[in-house]
C-alpha cells in the first residue's frame, strides 16, 4: 500500500463546505444525484454567485472575446509572416539570387551561382553524416536494408515488365 493513491473516500461526519475544500468524488456525487432529481447545478469551480449575477458574466464574456480577437489579429499576421517567409526560403532554394549592386560583374554572379548548394548534393551529405555517427554494427544493417530495397525494386520492375510483354503478346 506504501507508494499508491488511496481510493477516494467520503467522511459522513465533515461539513465539506464548511471545511472550505469537496473533494472531486464528492462533487461528482453530487451532480450523479442532482442529474437523478434534474437539477440544474453550476459549472465545476464556479459558485453559485457567479450565476447569479449575470452583469459579472457578461463583461467577463465581453473581454474574453476582446481578448479572442485581439488573438485572432496576431495569428494572422504570423502566419503572414510565415508564409512570407517560406517563400523567401523557396526563392532562396531555387537559386534566386537576391539582385546584387550593378557594380558586381559577371564573374561575381558566377561564384555566387556556385556557391547556393544544390538540393541533391544537401541531402547526400545528410545522408553521409548521419552515416559517419553510426557504429559500424548499425552501418551495416542500414546497408544490408538499402541493397534489400534496391533488389525489390529490381524485382518489381522485372516483373512489371514481364507482365507488359505478356500483354503485349497476347494481343
Amino acid at each position: 500500500m506504501v507508494g499508491r493513491i488511496p481510493p477516494p473516500h467520503l467522511s459522513p461526519f465533515v461539513d465539506n463546505d464548511a471545511e472550505g475544500y469537496i473533494p472531486d468524488y464528492a462533487e461528482t456525487i453530487k451532480r450523479l444525484q442532482a442529474a437523478a432529481k434534474n437539477e440544474v447545478l453550476p459549472m465545476p469551480r464556479v459558485g453559485k454567485e457567479d450565476l447569479d449575477d449575470p452583469q459579472n458574466l457578461l463583461v467577463e464574456g465581453y473581454i474574453s472575446r476582446a481578448e479572442a480577437n485581439e488573438a485572432v489579429k496576431t495569428k494572422k499576421k504570423m502566419a503572414t509572416l510565415e508564409k512570407q517567409y517560406h517563400e523567401e526560403l523557396q526563392r532562396e532554394l531555387q537559386g534566386a539570387v537576391m539582385k546584387k549592386s550593378k557594380q558586381g560583374s559577371e564573374e561575381d554572379a558566377k561564384a555566387s551561382e556556385e556557391s547556393v548548394p544544390d538540393p541533391k548534393q544537401i541531402a547526400e551529405d545528410i545522408d553521409t553524416m548521419s552515416k559517419l555517427g553510426m557504429s559500424r554494427k548499425k552501418r551495416g544493417l542500414l546497408e544490408a536494408i538499402e541493397k534489400r530495397k534496391e533488389r525489390d525494386t529490381a524485382r518489381i520492375s522485372k516483373l512489371k515488365e514481364r507482365k507488359k510483354k505478356l500483354k503485349s503478346s497476347e494481343n
